[in-house]
């Protein structure tokens, strides 16, 4: 842990076990996908690499309450759900993919907003990764 007195939040713990989970899950896929060859798959597998990467990395980050983890859990709310509707719009990808996606995404920026779990990961008392305070009315941060 980061701190001596420091406890990890159990949504916490649940994010991070289902980051490792999508990244080990990811990095199966992607060395598929990359085995199948062809332009577009060698992109799309080399892209789906690189998420998985950092989905191992978002766990461990989590897992050790790092404060650099809160910012790349919010890049990964916004990475996923986009990379999901490109493979929806250009690889006809299954739309369920999509939809649980972006409600993941929600759920985790609510989460990772409410000011325990910004305490717990050391993130700043209000704001946000790239747009500062712009969201904090409508997402509940402190003003």
């Amino acid at each position: 842990m980061s701190g001596l007195t420091a406890t990890r939040p159990l949504g916490i713990t649940i994010i991070a076990a289902l980051a490792l989970i999508a990244g080990v899950l990811g990095i199966i896929a992607g060395v598929a996908v990359l085995g199948l060859g062809g332009g577009l798959g060698t992109v799309s597998g080399t892209i789906t690499l690189l998420i998985a990467v950092a989905e191992l990395g978002l766990a461990y980050g989590l897992w050790m309450l790092l404060p650099w983890s809160w910012r790349l859990c919010f890049a990964l709310a916004i990475v996923n759900p986009l990379w999901e509707l490109g493979r929806f719009l250009f690889r006809g990808a299954d739309p369920l993919s999509l939809i649980v996606g972006v409600l993941f995404a929600a759920v985790w920026i609510y989460y990772l907003n409410l000011p325990g779990i910004r305490a717990a990961l050391h993130a700043p008392a209000s704001g946000f990764p790239l747009i500062g305070n712009a969201l904090d009315g409508v997402l509940g941060g402190q003003k």
